[in-house]
């Protein structure tokens, strides 16, 4: 529920603002609320306000990018993959509201996320997986049991969890992973999916998600709709499988 007072983010768009700038949503503050229309501040333009849907705002959200290392592919898969995905990142928010880790051990992993998942509504793990865990350079395969515990604590506040690792949109992956406490609803790919194309859904889910206003659900839609090739993703909540597109 978006309250008056509080704190959104608004794409530029809908503000009337100058699209020339660094980021493609803006932070503001809500001044008036009738019925599912919000009256907001316009940065930038002192004691000017403009009037938005409430479809197209975001409350709290910032973005956490984990990228797992596993030394063989590090530079030709992993990190253009991630220099993708931040750099979208960096054109859709102010850089205080992403963050990119890397990492290569659990160890690693677990300390970054105790500290800063707090601060994240969304979450983009970039790694090689398969459909019973993850691998990490230093402790192999991780499975998903093992995955789920680690970011299980300490009772992290349910986030959208988005996976570009190949096959953890399957059953036996996926499945655990919605319904644990830290995850709100998880997208992954089906089979093994190539970085490329795992960059394209990326973009088009938050640009349909974000600028767009879709909810996650409708913004998956959508992305699937766009990939070019026999790739899929799918999306879980709770357990359940949502609908299959690609």
């Amino acid at each position: 529920m978006i309250n008056i007072g509080d704190n959104i983010y608004v794409p530029r768009s809908r503000l009337g603002m100058d699209s020339d700038a660094p980021s493609a949503l803006v932070r503001t503050k809500v001044q008036a609320r009738h019925k599912r229309t919000l009256t907001v501040d316009v940065p930038e333009a002192e004691g000017r306000t403009c009037d938005v849907p409430s479809s197209s705002v975001h409350k709290d959200l910032a973005i956490y990018v984990i990228t797992i290392g596993d030394y063989r592919t590090e530079t030709s898969v992993l990190s253009p993959l991630t220099s993708s995905i931040t750099s979208f990142c960096s054109l859709l928010l102010p850089p205080d509201a992403f963050q990119h880790r890397f990492v290569r051990s659990t160890a690693e992993l677990e300390h970054y996320w105790n500290l800063e998942h707090r601060a994240y509504s969304h979450v983009i793990l970039i790694a090689h997986g398969s459909e019973t865990g993850l691998e990490f350079a230093v402790d192999g395969d991780v499975r998903v049991a093992d995955f789920v515990s680690l970011l299980g604590r300490p009772n992290p506040e349910p986030k959208i969890v988005l996976s570009l690792c190949c096959q953890t949109g399957r059953k036996a992956f996926a499945r655990p992973i919605s319904r644990a406490r830290f995850c709100k609803a998880f997208i992954a790919p089906f089979q093994s999916v190539h970085g490329a194309v795992a960059s394209e859904f990326m973009q088009a889910f938050l640009g349909q998600h974000l600028l767009g206003g879709h909810s996650v659900k409708v913004a998956f839609n959508k992305a699937g709709i766009e990939l070019p090739g026999k790739e899929s993703f799918r999306y879980w909540q709770d357990g359940h499988l949502g609908k299959l597109v690609g």
